[in-house]
């Protein structure tokens, strides 16, 4: 079979079901994303992208099937199918937005639809031009596809992000070429009509519609898998990251100043007396006392420094290219603001360390833990500093003796 025969075998309604079947089922399944899924921005906008696309193949079918004689009535519907088109791109362009946070093209994506409409007004009631009204149609469409593709090239890339950018990119050229090709030879008589040229557009149409929806939910689906991989790394009564969370950034770190030589040090902070505050004023107070010494430990950190609740009440942090003096001059501003500002008058000690050149994370951490150690016995509410490695006995006793 030939491949024009292969694209006549199925006529234009058939055509048209299955981009009306995909649309609303694209729809009500990125509608059911967005109630569900509070963290999905966008997943609303593309529901009602989607059911714009369905209406407009109903008006299709329905204005190819009945003959309105109203001039008003064709006026209107004329108007509303296109209309119902051009939000269609509208609408995932502002959702594309709103997933990635910005509202860099959305007005002009608006404009570009109230503009669009008043020209189609023209064309279809004042100058009945079916020709004018394609080439309106295609030339919005190629500018709000095109402007949908550069919003998705100007953000980090994704997994599924750069074929959604060459997708539009690609229709973008298509619906030019289409503007062109109705300047060129004119407009169908039938657009229903099973010729190639209304099939082939047909087809392409579907193909994007499938496209388009199935990268956007995998787009979404996979957001909504970094934000429970971002989730699981948070401790959920301080704020901070958790164990898990903060040694991954450690490990990370040691092996970028490695890298580059740089330096990197290390502080285990630790919430003083924080056991007998648990036993006399309970477990809420004890939950307060974290959470007000995580957000001022965090309020005083720079961007790239990092703090992690290591267990119990300590708190790990990595201050990565800071030098041991630097380290403690943080630690003891730290140190001060607690001091002052903690609603329960908490204080904290710590202990700080740095990487040497034969560390890991094991000996690294063993260091702080003794540093914080000595914090703790020489009156608590002070920094301590230990730069060589202790002997493996003095660690597990420096363990297993902690005062709280």
């Amino acid at each position: 079979m030939s491949l024009s025969k292969l694209i006549l075998s199925l006529d234009n309604y058939t055509l048209l079901v299955s981009i009306f079947t995909a649309s609303l089922l694209f729809a009500v399944a990125f509608s059911r994303t967005g109630r569900q899924q509070y963290r999905q921005q966008g997943a609303g906008a593309f529901a009602f992208a989607f059911f714009s696309a369905a209406l407009s193949t109903v008006l299709i079918a329905v204005t190819a099937v009945i003959d309105v004689p109203s001039p008003l009535a064709r006026f209107f519907l004329t108007l509303l199918n296109d209309g119902l088109v051009i939000c269609f791109y509208t609408l995932l362009l502002d959702g594309i937005e709103q997933f990635y946070g910005q509202r860099r093209h959305n007005r002009m994506g608006w404009a570009t639809t109230g503009a669009t409409l008043l020209l189609l007004a023209y064309f279809t009631g004042v100058e009945n031009s079916v020709a004018a009204r394609i080439v309106v149609v295609a030339a919005a469409i190629a500018l709000l596809r095109g402007l949908f593709a550069l919003t998705v090239l100007l953000q980090p890339r994704r997994r599924h992000s750069l074929s959604l950018m060459v997708l539009m990119f690609g229709y973008a050229l298509l619906s030019l070429l289409q503007a062109v090709g109705t300047l060129l030879r004119g407009t169908p008589k039938n657009f229903m009509q099973s010729d190639p040229t209304q099939t082939v557009t047909l087809y392409l149409d579907l193909i994007f519609v499938l496209s388009a929806g199935l990268l956007l939910f995998l787009l979404l689906n996979e957001h909504l898998v970094m934000g429970f991989q971002a989730e699981a790394m948070l401790d959920f009564v301080s704020g901070t990251l958790n164990r898990r969370g903060i040694e991954q950034i450690m490990e990370v770190e040691m092996e970028r100043c490695r890298r580059h030589g740089q330096p990197l040090s290390l502080a285990l902070l630790d919430i003083d007396h924080f056991k007998r505050l648990n036993d006399t004023q309970g477990h809420a107070a004890g939950d307060l006392a974290l959470v007000q010494a995580a957000n001022l430990i965090r309020e005083s950190l720079r961007p790239y420094d990092q703090v992690g609740r290591y267990g119990g009440d300590e708190f790990l942090l990595v201050l990565p290219s800071t030098s041991t003096e630097s380290a403690e001059g943080i630690l003891n501003r730290i140190r001060e603001r607690v001091a002052r500002n903690h609603p329960l008058r908490c204080t904290l000690s710590a202990g700080l360390t740095a990487l040497i050149p034969r560390d890991d994370m094991a000996s690294l951490l063993a260091r702080a833990d003794n540093a914080l150690y000595d914090a703790k016995t020489d009156g608590r509410n002070c920094v301590r500093v230990r730069l060589s490695s202790p002997h493996p006995a003095e660690t597990r006793a420096a363990v297993s003796k902690t005062p709280q």
